[in-house]
């Protein structure tokens, strides 16, 4: 393809051993010249691990030096950027050109960041990105990078988060979606409500929790735009007391989409009963065992909604009910 004008691609290497697919700054450069002639525009995102951690480091410098001929630096001004965090060895490194062109990206507080750019701080601003994994799991470690998320539409973040969130996502009035994810008993609901107060298109709200101490989430919050609500906690299922307190909440007043794991099958006349809005009611039930031939629990939510309800079992998540109300 000599002719090509524009490459963008996107490379994940994980031989059994990573390091034999990386391609290099000099590779690339013979690529180009012998059969990309004409190449102007050239975007690559590239993930891989090294398994030698004892020279991870050494390793990195030698993959960023390769992009420091002049044929990058110089004759086409191509500059990239690694980021990897050094406290986990095991965790992926990615190489990229900039700016970033890529819609994902996965942060974290440790992370260590080298690039070929005569001034490091260039091309901190990730305008590309719209959808953020936010891991805050290495909070002890925070390191001082510039880099920013302007145009988030959909975010991942563990709870709670601590100041230094808004320097690095300094706008959310794009956002749309947000699943939080809380591991520990905190009271989040002010830090929640302060973060929600700066999101005003968020649709969806998304709660996963891994402790029982956190099962109920805070949905007291006040945000005149979410519509849709999905609640998980791990290996436990909402009873008729919990339903009922979360069908009384603030934001529950407003749902229309809410997904839910209930104890059991008759627990989802008290959510429809209370929550006026809702239209779409997803529910995976703990009393659910049959779930091929005779589907009680479908004929019975039948007999006991109207006829105007449509109620079917997802053919793929075949624990989850979806009922349709009209």
């Amino acid at each position: 393809m000599p002719n090509l004008y524009e490459l963008i691609i996107d490379i994940s290497c994980f031989n059994e051993d990573h390091t034999n697919r990386i391609s290099y700054g000099n590779q690339w450069e013979k690529i180009i010249r012998h059969y990309l002639p004409n190449l102007q525009i050239f975007r690559f995102r590239m993930k891989f691990n090294l398994i030698d951690e004892k020279n991870r480091e050494q390793r990195i410098d030698e993959l960023i030096d390769s992009f420091r001929s002049s044929f990058w630096l110089e004759e086409h001004k191509w500059f990239v950027r690694c980021h990897w965090n050094p406290n986990n060895t095991f965790s992926p490194i990615y190489l990229y050109t900039l700016p970033y062109s890529f819609k994902h990206f996965r942060f974290n507080y440790s992370m260590k960041f080298k690039s070929t750019t005569p001034n490091d701080n260039n091309y901190m601003k990730y305008n590309y990105v719209d959808e953020l994994d936010y891991d805050t799991s290495a909070v002890e470690q925070i390191v001082s990078s510039p880099i920013q998320f302007f145009n988030l539409q959909n975010l991942y973040v563990e709870f709670p988060i601590n100041n230094h969130f808004w320097s690095f996502v300094p706008k959310l009035d794009r956002l749309t979606s947000m699943v939080i994810f809380m591991h520990y008993y905190y009271n989040i609901e002010s830090q929640l409500q302060s973060l929600v107060n700066h999101t005003p298109c968020l649709h969806s709200l998304t709660f996963f929790s891994s402790s029982f101490m956190q099962m109920m989430p805070p949905l007291n919050l006040r945000n005149k735009s979410i519509r849709r609500l999905i609640l998980r906690v791990n290996n436990y299922y909402f009873n008729d007391k919990d339903c009922m307190e979360i069908s009384h909440s603030l934001l529950s007043s407003q749902c229309e989409i809410l997904s839910i794991p209930i104890q059991n099958h008759q627990i989802s006349l008290i959510i429809l009963n209370n929550m006026t809005k809702l239209h779409t009611l997803i529910i995976a039930c703990e009393n659910d065992k049959n779930r091929e031939n005779d589907d009680e629990i479908i004929i019975w939510l039948k007999d006991h909604l109207p006829s105007t309800c449509i109620i079917s079992r997802d053919q793929i998540f075949k624990s989850d009910i979806r009922l349709w109300i009209r």
